[in-house]
């Protein structure tokens, strides 16, 4: 029975007929002049189930054996992806590639096509593999692949553009095979892969290898195509239109269109194009029509059940051993697994982030592991050789991958809540992190497409060779809390910012002249902020610093020429050492829960102010340590209640007075977006109450900055100082420091792994 289907492909009415399957019948009949086929698609590589329990019954290979045997009769043609880039065929062909060949002859397979997972794997793998397949008889095809110099292996060891047409001999006559990849397949193989490649036009190559083998008398020409676009049917639908009308293929195998359609007629070259079922073999007579049945199923030859038995006992011989670190205690499900491995791949490139495709995990139905984690389960659940990448990313692209969960798994940052978390910690959009991922990702996700040119090889070991290694060695803990976690080590983050302004007036020629803009005092002024912070974040301690310079000089010139000179009207240095242990934390913080807090305040000057008459005879040099608690009432605000000492060292006859101290913390505080940046506040406020017990000495500190992004490195800052000092009821003295200037600022981070 078949269904009608209409579609319009380049302003021609298409009709496309698909084809329901047919109900399994006790025989294939073959009508008389025809070519009947028995094709399969896309098993990638099932050679062996990897595992040494149970059975050694490959399913998917042994159900394409029983197909071939069952049509015996039928030319037999795998439409690509049969090797595939699976860990399996990876170990069957290092383990024996003739035997490996051997096998498909005992299969009755006649001829493969290469297929876009076929060119993933190893490429060693891949022409090791069409070597032994060429040596008895069964080529690879691939027409449209051209290769260069470094490559060159390749070409030679497949039926590519240059070879000469494949024409096999059967009961139906002379059958040739060509194939074709889409060239956009290309755009998503792994760099090394890629590299020294080349896949030409389709219809071109498909034309091309056709009218060859008519040529050396081929009776039947069967085409295989294997789209990448989005829209498949589309895609297959315009190279069989390009193909020449008078060499075209009696069929066109087309992959990847299951679902799509079953069968369908290109405009203009008349060609016939047929849909593969990924994983299920399928019987085509091919005659004036097209029929396709479910192919009876026979008995797979003992040839094959003797290489996959002998297959599977060398593998566990030399990948079934326990690995020495690698014992569990309890089964290990995938989702623990994944974990464990991208945890070690971080530790192993000190990296505070792993992207790696969602896909990345095979082998699903091996899980959980159970005893311990041997080589063959490795292989098993990361069958790819995909070499790490390393790159340090604004905190803002950061987050830009973070949101793209649908293809990406993003370990190390809580994807799914508000806000986001890197192990633990704020993301900070001006900080930096090391992010780990795969080189296919960086070559071939659109995320990553902004980033490329910036990560570098982490070296030439795959995820699985550097968790290998790992488990190679023994743990004392167990293996999840034996990996190196960043969210349980420092972290630490360096900030840099200068505020800068100067002013000047200059006047020269005064004369006689009674211009405002001639008759006015001249003036020159400069001033400097500059603030270093170095914080540590643990787990169990805050360890903040903080370095405070501000000088500034004034020089004004009157208009009678009295000349000032240059007066400091600001020098000022101070530090800031505050540690904070939250060793005792609850396992979720309040705000009202204290944590142990101490500080060393120091504030001193570059030099003493000198004056008529001098305001002191001293060296400006405070002390004040204090210990107390902290209240962390905000992410990022805090309060510290304390008690210590407050210490002038310099000043003659001084000595250790007791002090009561309050202050809070903002940092960096988001208020709007200016484009892709942040405005942002900070501020300090610090009370602190000298000597209480014996006089009243109040001292008032604060600090407030606003700054508005320009560039990434800029900003106009708009500041305001206030000190202020009042003893025992006296009238309060206060100063007041109010800017408006450009802020330069650098922020680094570095995560510790080591401690």
């Amino acid at each position: 029975m078949q269904t009608t289907v209409f579609a319009c492909l380049f302003g021609t009415i298409l009709c496309a007929s698909a084809a329901a399957a047919q109900p399994v019948s006790t025989g294939t009949p073959i009508a008389p002049g025809a070519l009947q086929l028995v094709v399969s698609a896309q098993l990638n590589g099932p050679w062996v189930t990897l595992r040494c329990e149970g059975p050694p019954r490959a399913p998917g290979l042994h159900d394409l054996a029983r197909a071939l045997s069952g049509e015996r009769d039928a030319f037999a043609l795998d439409t690509g992806d049969l090797l595939g880039a699976s860990a399996a065929s990876r170990l069957a062909i290092r383990w024996n590639a003739d035997r490996f060949a051997r096998a498909f002859v005992s299969m009755g397979l006649r001829a493969l096509s290469v297929g876009p997972r076929d060119l993933a794997a190893p490429r060693d793998t891949l022409v090791d593999a069409a070597r032994a397949l060429r040596g008895w008889g069964i080529p690879y095809v691939l027409s449209n692949l051209s290769c260069g110099a470094s490559q060159a292996p390749l070409c030679d060891a497949v039926a590519a553009a240059a070879s000469p047409p494949v024409v096999l001999d059967s009961p139906f006559g002379r059958v040739a095979v060509v194939s074709a990849l889409s060239p956009a397949a290309l755009a998503a193989l792994p760099g090394d892969r890629a590299a020294g490649l080349r896949l030409g036009p389709p219809a071109e190559a498909l034309t091309r290898a056709a009218r060859a083998a008519r040529a050396a008398g081929a009776r039947w020409v069967v085409g295989v195509f294997d789209p990448a676009a989005a829209d498949p049917l589309r895609e297959a639908l315009e190279v069989a239109a390009g193909i020449d009308p008078a060499v075209r293929p009696d069929i066109l195998l087309v992959n990847d269109l299951a679902g799509v359609i079953t069968q369908a007629e290109a405009p203009h070259s008349g060609v016939r194009l047929v849909a593969t079922r990924s994983r299920e073999p399928w019987v085509f007579n091919v005659g004036p029509t097209i029929e396709r049945f479910a192919p009876i199923l026979g008995i797979a030859p003992d040839a094959l059940g003797d290489t996959v038995e002998a297959l599977r006992q060398s593998v566990c011989e030399t990948e079934g051993a326990p690995l020495p670190g690698a014992s569990l205690a309890t089964p290990l499900p995938s989702s623990a697994f994944l974990e464990l491995a991208l945890g070690v791949l971080r530790e192993r490139t000190e990296t505070e982030v792993a992207v790696v495709p969602r896909g990345l995990l095979q082998a699903l139905d091996g899980f959980p592991l159970r005893g311990a984690i041997r080589p063959l389960d490795l292989a098993a659940a990361l069958p790819f050789d995909d070499e790490p990448m390393v790159a340090t990313l604004r905190g803002s692209e950061l987050r830009t991958l973070a949101r793209a969960p649908q293809r990406l798994n993003v370990y190390g940052v809580n994807i799914g809540s508000d806000p986001l978390r890197v192990n633990g910690r704020l993301l900070d959009d001006a900080a930096r992190y090391r992010v780990v991922t795969t080189r296919h990702l960086v070559e071939v996700d659109a995320g990553f497409e902004a980033l490329r040119g910036r990560f570098q090889s982490a070296g030439a070991l795959s995820l699985r060779d550097l968790l290998r290694q790992w488990l190679e060695r023994p743990h004392a803990a167990p293996l999840l809390d034996a990996v190196i976690d960043p969210a349980q080590r420092t972290r630490w983050t360096f900030r840099a910012n200068l505020d800068a302004s100067l002013a000047a007036t200059q006047i020269t020629n005064r004369g006689s002249y009674s211009d405002a803009q001639i008759a006015r005092a001249e003036s020159t002024s400069f001033r400097g902020d500059l603030e270093l912070r170095a914080d540590a974040d643990h787990p169990r301690y805050l360890f903040e610093n903080q370095l405070r310079l501000r000088h500034g000089q004034t020089r004004t010139v009157d208009a009678a020429g009295a000349d000032t000179g240059f007066v400091e009207n600001l020098d000022l240095v101070t530090l800031r050492d505050g540690f904070a242990w939250r060793q005792w934390r609850l396992s979720r913080p309040r705000w009202y829960q204290p944590i142990l807090y101490g500080e060393l305040y120091t504030e001193t000057e570059l030099d003493r102010p000198e004056g008529a008459p001098p305001p002191r005879a001293y060296h400006h040099l405070q002390l004040r340590p204090t210990l107390g608690v902290r209240l962390q009432l905000l992410e990022k605000l805090s309060v510290n209640l304390g008690a210590g000492i407050d210490w002038e060292t310099l000043a003659p006859s001084s000595t250790p007075l007791g002090v009561l101290v309050a202050s809070a913390q903002l940092l960096q505080l988001r208020l709007f977006r200016v484009g892709e940046r942040w405005a942002e506040a900070q501020g300090t406020l610090d009370v602190s109450w000298r000597d209480p017990f014996a006089a009243s000495d109040v001292l008032l500190r604060s600090t407030v900055r606003l700054t508005l992004p320009i560039v990434d490195a800029l900003s106009l800052a708009v500041g305001f100082d206030l000190f202020g000092r009042t003893v025992n009821g006296a009238p309060i003295g206060v100063a007041t420091d109010a800017t408006l200037g450009l802020r330069f600022n650098l922020s680094r981070s570095y995560q510790a792994f080591a401690y």
